[in-house]
């Protein structure tokens, strides 16, 4: 659900190969391109190089010569990249205000039973 007091919405949702950030509400996809680039928000620097460092670590989730397998990560790794995401969440929120709102999509990185090699 969209905040109608923000003037922005968007999410908070890593994928494999892109940006953490994408539009979610009409004025959200009116004003940046999807995904959205770091460098077209007022991100300070440092946040925008830890925000790709940690969508570089989201591609250690997945066994890339079988993705179907569990992920090669142990769940400490994997809880490491989910408490960064929450990090950065936190850290987004913060640097962009209160124009915008910024939706929390983080669950699927979470490790879950059945998805790891234990």
């Amino acid at each position: 659900m969209v905040n109608r007091m923000s003037k922005y919405s968007i999410r908070f949702m890593p994928d494999y190969y892109s940006t953490s950030l994408w539009p979610e509400s009409e004025s959200s996809y009116e004003e940046f391109e999807s995904p959205i680039r770091y460098e077209s928000l007022n991100l300070s620097s440092d946040l925008i190089k830890d925000l790709k460092a940690f969508d570089n670590s989201i591609l250690n989730i997945l066994d890339w010569n079988n993705p179907a397998a569990p992920s090669p990560l142990a769940k400490e790794e994997w809880l490491q990249i989910y408490n960064e995401g929450q990090r950065l969440l936190k850290m987004v929120r913060q640097e962009l205000g209160s124009d915008f709102e910024v939706i929390d999509c983080l669950e699927w990185t979470y490790p879950e039973k059945g998805r790891l090699d234990e």
